[in-house]
């Protein structure tokens, strides 16, 4: 007899870990895709993470609506949360044929993107200012008509804009590109460092750093240059 409750909570440890397993396991995409439209509050900041692919639409109203595998759906998370819509994913998958969000709002302030996860802009984004972010080896794609922008770029990540801008300060690092020679910017303050290349555009003012191996190659023809370089990093003219 007094085996039995040694016995009993054995059986109990071994439930709950064959439990955790089921719970937490890679769920693998069973190929056949839907759409379903998400109800959302308002929002004027995104994130995106877990290499979620994201395709962004300025227009009157929000609108959230996820692409993928019928069996992934209910794992992947739209939420807002101070203002700020999170795209995550609550399972790690294994395969899936698809997995885009595709997201329309009246205004974006701020974007990150992380965990190897790519942003496409599908219309023109304008705000009089803006934040945009890519880290761990998520690249993001826009088209953009802002006063005043701030990118950084870190981890294997790229950025690749084009448009029109007032002011634009650049943060590179980690091996990281931004490439936003067809982002014609009035004003551009720009640092590379740790092996990463930043291309850039000014018309007006440019204020440029380079360190670590790292390179910025300017375009246009900026009245004021300001350029400083360190540990075999370079800044040229093109």
């Amino acid at each position: 007899m007094k085996y039995y409750p040694k016995i009993i909570l054995l059986l109990l440890i071994l439930g709950s870990g064959l439990a955790s397993y089921a719970q937490f396991s890679p769920v693998r995409g069973n190929g056949d895709v839907k759409t379903q439209n998400r109800s959302v509050g308002t929002f004027t900041g995104v994130r995106v993470e877990r290499g979620i692919d994201l395709y962004l639409s300025q227009g009157n109203n929000e609108k959230v609506t996820v692409e993928a595998d019928e069996n992934l759906l209910e794992y992947i998370t739209t939420d807002v949360k101070n203002g700020t819509l999170v795209i995550s994913h609550e399972r790690n998958f294994i395969k899936s044929k698809s997995l885009k969000v595709y997201v329309t709002m009246r205004t974006l302030r701020r974007l990150e993107a992380g965990g190897g996860s790519d942003v496409y802009s599908q219309t023109v984004l304008r705000a009089d200012k803006m934040y945009c972010s890519a880290s761990g080896g998520s690249d993001i794609k826009l088209e953009l008509d802002v006063k005043d922008l701030t990118v950084s770029t870190s981890g294997g990540s790229d950025a690749i804009l084009k448009g029109l801008a007032g002011t634009v300060t650049v943060s590179t690092s980690g091996g990281s590109d931004f490439k936003g020679k067809d982002l014609r910017s009035d004003k551009v303050v720009v640092e590379a460092s740790g092996g990463s290349d930043a291309y850039v555009y000014a018309d007006l003012e440019l204020a440029a750093h380079a360190s670590g191996g790292a390179s910025v190659y300017y375009y246009g023809n900026p009245k004021k240059v300001s350029k400083s370089t360190s540990g075999g990093g370079d800044v040229t003219k093109r």
